[in-house]
């Protein structure tokens, strides 16, 4: 559980490098800055789309325990996307 919160702390790690969430995080935001290019991208160019920060794991993990840092990525369980979906 300490590795795991570890690597996905949303920090730069001791290596100078983002670990895990930290990347996640900004990947997302540098698409949803340029979320028109993405749009056309996907053939969607005629829409004003949403690109929403999503951690998504197969079971409760100890990262929601620190989502709270996040405002803006959502942590859910699969079953959790599959309940939204329906």
């Amino acid at each position: 559980m300490a590795e795991q919160l570890n690597r996905f702390s949303g920090q730069v790690s001791r290596s100078g490098k983002p670990d895990d969430l930290l990347k996640h995080v900004e990947r997302c935001n540098f698409l949803r800055e340029r979320s028109q290019g993405v749009a056309q991208a996907i053939g969607m160019s005629h829409r004003n789309i949403q690109i929403r920060s999503v951690v998504c794991f197969s079971k409760p993990v100890p990262m929601q325990y620190v989502a709270k840092r996040f405002p803006d990525v959502s942590f859910i369980t699969i079953d959790d996307l599959s309940e939204k979906l329906v």
